[in-house]
């Protein structure tokens, strides 16, 4: 988040020549460039991959065998997430009484303990499952790809949140049989954060992580 502070100073020395240059006629060169330029936006666009096919993406890169060592594929299934929104969702108020240096270590130790603890069981269990897309939920910038997983006669209800991002649909959270990712996690945070405080999390996310490295 950025927030542009100008000065009541500069407001007024300013306000003349803002005026004056609005009301002057506008190049044709300029139109020209801001019409190629909404052009390309409505393009780039339109060129977003839909949040069905993400899902989909993202489970055909996860079945692949090597998922653990390649850190190539790995790249791949990342840049559908989008795991800063995830943590800073998680941590709720408690990312405002933290620095943005301390934000930024939660948001890389979450990443790495989804992706740690997800990375060496999603393919032999993905290729045993069956997947059904149900529906999608879709509005300006949010998504919901609804799934039902079927494995051994069983079936659980899997959603996933989508977040619109710089014309890029990225996954934000996942529901499993209406237990959410995010709530979950950050019910566990909160109750640590009561107890031990942020020094108390830190120690404990840490150990976590390095245990899932080894």
């Amino acid at each position: 988040m950025i927030i542009l502070l100008r000065t009541k100073k500069n407001d007024k020395e300013t306000e003349e020549n803002r005026l004056e240059h609005i009301n002057r006629p506008v190049p044709s060169t300029f139109i020209k460039i801001l019409i190629t330029f909404l052009l390309i936006s409505k393009g780039q666009a339109s060129l977003s991959v839909e949040p069905e096919e993400i899902v989909k993406k993202i489970f055909h890169l996860a079945k692949d065998k090597e998922l653990k060592s390649s850190k190539k594929q790995q790249l791949k299934i990342e840049q559908m997430f989008n795991f800063k929104v995830m943590s800073e969702d998680i941590l709720g108020k408690n990312s405002t009484k933290q620095s943005p240096k301390e934000v930024d270590w939660f948001h890389q130790t979450i990443k790495g303990i989804i992706t740690k603890t997800i990375y060496p069981k999603a393919p032999s269990f993905l290729n045993e499952v069956k997947i059904e897309y149900k529906n999608i939920e879709k509005s300006n910038y949010r998504a919901t790809v609804y799934s039902i997983v079927k494995s051994k006669g069983e079936e659980t209800e899997v959603n996933y949140n989508l977040k619109l991002i710089n014309n890029h649909w990225k996954v934000v959270n996942v529901i499993i049989d209406d237990e959410s990712w995010v709530e979950n996690i950050s019910e566990k945070v909160e109750t640590v954060m009561k107890k031990k405080k942020w020094k108390g999390l830190k120690k404990l996310l840490t150990k976590k992580l390095k245990e899932l490295k080894k």
